[in-house]
């Protein structure tokens, strides 16, 4: 009987492209909308301004809208962090009075210890450790409006992504928020619009497809598991070769 060879290099590429590619892929369903931020009419304090930009590196909506917060004056500006609807506990727990966010002198930081470095004393981080001139930018994600670390406004869920939307599904309509923030220590106001479009990236959940993308990194598993048993049984198969010479001289 010929002996058992491990998987060829060209099997294990593609295997590896596979997985790669369902990585890479957003996993359906996907949002049912695009979820656009306008600014309302506000008095804002010197040296601060407030746009928004769009982001379009998202694969699962056809862009993302973000808020983002310049302050070019000596005076910080504050958000403060809010605990989720459904607990107590949140990170803002940690910060100097909630306010977990800061943007001042055309920078922005957030609290928290550096980057790499968990045992250090917390204090104001950039909010990108690699560029340290990158403004304050919030967006939404699911109910709530932050940067990723926390959460500075929570609005109404009109965006689902847990289920497979509807032929006939209707646009929701506009709801309007206000994002507090504190200048100096002053609390102030932003009014912002958030309206929705249908999303022409959306995906439906595709059970089929999910398993055709289970199956290389399974396959891979088995393959691995195949090639480490070959190498143990012709590790025990020289072992014995080499007791056996010894043996016998």
């Amino acid at each position: 009987m010929s002996p058992v060879r491990p998987p060829s290099l060209t099997l294990c590429a593609t295997l590896a492209l596979l997985t790669a590619a369902c990585a890479s892929a957003p996993p359906p369903p996907t949002p049912w909308f695009n979820e656009h931020i306008a600014l309302g009419g506000a008095v804002t304090p010197p040296g601060v301004e407030f746009t928004i930009t769009k982001d379009y590196s998202n694969r699962s909506v056809d862009f993302t809208d973000n808020l983002v917060i310049v302050n070019s004056s000596s005076t910080p500006l504050f958000l403060e962090a809010l605990p989720p609807p459904e607990g107590p506990y949140h990170q803002g727990l940690t910060c100097p009075k909630s306010l977990c966010l800061k943007a001042v002198m055309g920078r922005a930081y957030a609290w928290g210890v550096p980057l790499f470095e968990p045992d250090e004393e917390p204090g104001w981080q950039p909010v990108e450790p690699s560029d340290e001139d990158a403004p304050l930018a919030l967006h939404i994600f699911g109910r709530s409006l932050g940067n990723g670390d926390f959460t500075v406004l929570w609005i109404d869920l009109r965006n689902p992504d847990t289920e497979d939307r509807p032929a006939d599904v209707q646009i929701p309509e506009p709801q309007h928020v206000t994002l507090p923030y504190v200048y100096g220590s002053d609390i102030m106001t932003l009014r912002l619009t958030i309206s929705y479009s249908l999303n022409q990236a959306y995906a439906p959940s595709q059970p089929l497809s999910q398993w055709v993308c289970i199956a290389p990194v399974l396959i891979a598993a088995v393959l691995g598991l195949v090639l480490v048993a070959v190498l143990f049984s012709r590790l025990l198969t020289f072992l014995e070769k080499r007791a056996r010479s010894r043996a016998s001289s």
